[in-house]
């Protein structure tokens, strides 16, 4: 073997030496930290998880109205489902029956204290603490168009009607958000009676009761005992005789309700109440819980909820009267004279129960506006003279 192939030889082996070697030392040497590894001028900052949002709290609503059964029950039933669905379940709407949360007399000062989140409710029930009410339920039932009630007590003067409206109620009940639209239905509110009141001649020394205001002030002049009190007892009222005639909502609600089974005679003409207004009221410091787009998702709710009412009431009614018939019940249509008496005894009314300067001011709107688009009521009111 030549001199220059034992020095390659010997070159060879002493570099595989000093590889294996190397490879022996690493395997050896005590694992590199990150910080080791990576130094940190050279590495990416750690990255920090994303904070949790909290979750969205849910808003419960258990509104109620003054009946458990009926066209304005059904619309209450839709405002919930309308508000539940649009608002993706941010607002959970469910219906409760009158008397499940608290009585009907006191459910606008649970919507008031915020005891319940929001009601629908028919104001006159309270009128007497707050006067503006008999004319914020019905336009004092005068008016019988839906659009003439929506004109005058949301729009009329600018909204004016409104305005007192909301300005007694931060009076009388605060804490009261009223959303609108206002709900003004075609509502054929019609008597039912144990007894035969053919005509105005028939009703002194009745018992009778009525939720408005004006109605009882009409049935009081012609010589009947009027009183007031829940949907809930009238079946038991009227089936015991506490009273002798009840006023309370369409022939479709009586006989939801099985009033034919407590009852022989239903008063068709005159109408005790023709076109009614409802407010959907929430608590103030809930409604401020709210965005806008639920706040408007809401006030749509009222809306659908109206044209709802629109809708329903005249067609369930229209077909009531002949299935009333078909049970037995006698239907009575009051002559075109006692009508116009019972109308006229409506509008004398008017200056007694608009009591204080609100409720004086909206009269004065009413008959300016009665004048405008009804000048054959304005007329018989002596508006016109």
């Amino acid at each position: 073997m030549t001199k220059t192939k034992r020095l390659l030889i010997s070159m060879v082996s002493i570099c595989s030496t000093l590889v294996v070697l190397a490879l022996v030392a690493a395997a050896c040497a005590p694992a590199a930290g990150p910080e080791e590894a990576v130094p940190p001028e050279q590495g990416e900052p750690p990255e920090e998880a994303e904070p949790e949002a909290p979750a969205a709290e849910v808003l419960r609503w258990k509104p109620s109205c003054w009946e458990s059964a009926g066209v304005h029950w059904r619309n209450l039933c839709n405002i919930c489902d309308y508000i539940t669905n649009a608002s993706g379940g941010r607002i959970v709407a469910e219906p409760t029956a009158p008397g499940a949360l608290c009585a009907v007399e006191e459910q606008i000062e649970f919507v008031s204290t915020g005891a319940t989140p929001a009601m629908f409710l028919y104001f006159d029930y309270w009128s007497g603490k707050a006067p503006i009410y008999a004319v914020a339920s019905n336009a004092l039932h005068v008016l019988y168009k839906p659009w003439e009630v929506r004109q005058y007590l949301q729009y009329e003067d600018n909204g004016r009607v409104l305005e007192l409206i909301r300005q007694e109620t931060d009076k009388y009940y605060p804490g009261i958000h009223i959303v609108t639209p206002v709900t003004a239905s075609r509502e054929y509110c019609c008597t039912a009676s144990r007894v035969p009141i053919y005509g105005i001649d028939d009703i002194p020394g009745t018992k009778y009761r009525t939720g408005a205001t004006a109605d009882a002030a009409a049935w009081e002049s012609f010589g009947a005992a009027t009183t007031w009190f829940p949907g809930t007892e009238c079946y038991t009222s009227l089936a015991t005789g506490v009273v002798d005639a009840i006023s309370y909502a369409c022939a479709s609600d009586y006989l939801e309700m099985g009033w034919d089974e407590v009852t022989d005679y239903w008063i068709r003409e005159p109408y005790t109440q023709d076109t009614m207004a409802y407010w959907f009221c929430v608590n103030e410091d809930e409604w401020a819980k709210l965005s806008d787009d639920l706040k408007a998702i809401v006030s749509i709710a009222v809306e659908a909820g109206n044209m709802y009412e629109l809708y329903d009431s005249p067609k369930v009614d229209a077909e009531a009267w002949e299935k009333a018939e078909e049970r037995g019940i006698e239907v009575i249509d009051w002559s075109e004279e006692d009508i116009v008496a019972y109308q006229k005894a409506l509008l004398d009314a008017s200056d007694e129960l608009c009591s204080d300067a609100a409720s004086q001011e909206a009269l004065q709107i009413l008959e300016d506006f009665l004048v405008k688009y009804e000048p054959a009521i304005a007329e018989l009111a002596g508006l016109l003279s």
